[in-house]
């Protein structure tokens, strides 16, 4: 396979690297456990160590799991970038789902699409979505649509 892009790589990098062979999740558990009170994540002067963000998302995962998910569901997360997003992502993970991440800025037609696209049974959103939601969630197969404030993840952490 030819990869060009390599001769411009500096001295000294690497052009191949092995990563073990775990769940993605699993290196937020593992973070957890040796470095529980580091910084994971900061959002808007706001920030969650990886035992808060392993914690949340263990919470998320087991919420979901009570809801019927199955392994291999897919769950779409729409919501932009935020601590929200990661502690949900990684939630979906652990309880064995399948992350569909859909654009909050979206349009009815095109949430429509991506939805179906991905099968997801699930749909994870801020409250300020529901005008859009309302409007294409019969025509998907969505089953739960669960909706968040910003400012939850701050009474729960």
């Amino acid at each position: 396979m030819e990869r060009p892009w390599i001769n411009n790589y500096d001295a000294g990098v690497r052009t191949h690297l092995e990563y073990p062979k775990i769940p993605l999740q699993a290196f937020l558990q593992i973070s957890a456990e040796r470095y529980p009170d580091r910084i994971c994540t900061i959002t808007d002067g706001h920030r969650l160590t990886y035992r808060d963000v392993n914690r949340l998302s263990d919470m998320v995962g087991r919420g979901l799991l009570r809801l019927g998910l199955t392994k291999g569901d897919r769950v779409a997360i729409m919501m932009p970038n935020s601590h929200e997003f990661i502690i949900l992502y990684y939630g979906i993970l652990k309880a064995g789902g399948v992350v569909a991440a859909v654009n909050p800025q979206y349009k009815p037609r095109e949430l429509e699409f991506q939805l179906r696209d991905s099968g997801a049974r699930f749909l994870i959103a801020f409250k300020d979505q529901m005008d859009v939601i309302s409007i294409i969630e019969d025509s998907t197969a969505i089953e739960h649509v669960i909706i968040s404030e910003p400012d939850d993840l701050h009474r729960i952490g």
